[in-house]
């Protein structure tokens, strides 16, 4: 196969692997790291955020402007699509399985925080999964909103949409109804999903006591856990 578009003379575009709200997503060539990752282009926009935080569970990306003008942001290529597409597949999750999800995301929310990140914009779209197949999920927070970013309706804490600046408190909010949308039964993992959730953003935990919170829970019941599979298969290793 020959090579695709060419941008910032390094990176070869060769397929659109997703949509994200400010620009498309190609799966591209790295000719410098030769290896791949994912570009989000994102034309004469204004760059996305710059997000440096090393932690397992949040997907770094780094914003350029190409010669031409074009904005674009370079992240790792994330293969099993986002919880979206699983929820999509799958409806509601075994208490259990959401359970590792949620504490992955107030991992990375956590960290994000204590760096005085605000992510402003969580929700299933945004959180990225590996290819696990039917073991232990792996989440990784992506898209990170700036200044102009308000968020989803349906994930808005209160004060958010009564116009309050963002805050930290606001993604634990949406954190929370994110847990509680996803599970398929009522059970102590919901009752913290209220707690995160309070209209009074004084009154919820922030994203460390969260995930305390949440690692004294009891077990849950040992359903099936979904198959988070591959779905860059088909392009993943084709040059």
């Amino acid at each position: 196969m020959g090579s695709g578009p060419l941008l910032a003379r390094r990176y070869e575009l060769r397929d659109v692997v997703g949509h994200g709200a400010s620009g498309v997503v190609w799966r591209a060539w790295d000719r410098r790291r030769r290896t791949w990752v994912a570009v989000k282009v994102l034309g004469a926009a204004v760059p996305d955020v710059d997000v440096d935080l090393h932690h397992p569970h949040v997907l770094a990306q780094t914003c350029s402007v190409a010669e031409d003008g074009t904005a674009f942001a370079v992240m790792d290529l994330v293969r099993g699509g986002s919880l979206l597409d699983l929820c999509r597949e799958h409806g509601r999750l075994p208490e259990a399985f959401v359970g590792v999800v949620v504490d992955q995301l107030l991992q990375a929310l956590s960290a994000a925080h204590t760096r005085g990140v605000v992510h402003r914009d969580v929700k299933p779209a945004n959180l990225l999964l590996d290819p696990t197949g039917a073991g232990r999920p792996r989440v990784r927070l992506a898209d990170f909103g700036d200044e102009t970013t308000i968020g989803t309706p349906g994930y808005l804490a209160p004060e958010r949409e009564a116009g309050a600046p963002a805050h930290a408190s606001q993604d634990v909010y949406a954190a929370g109804v994110l847990t509680r949308r996803l599970l398929d039964r009522p059970g102590p993992l919901a009752t913290l999903a209220g707690a995160m959730t309070r209209a009074d953003p004084h009154k919820r935990p922030t994203a460390q006591v969260a995930l305390a919170r949440l690692r004294t829970l009891p077990s849950p019941r040992a359903d099936a856990w979904p198959t988070v599979p591959d779905r860059l298969g088909h392009v993943s290793h084709r040059r």
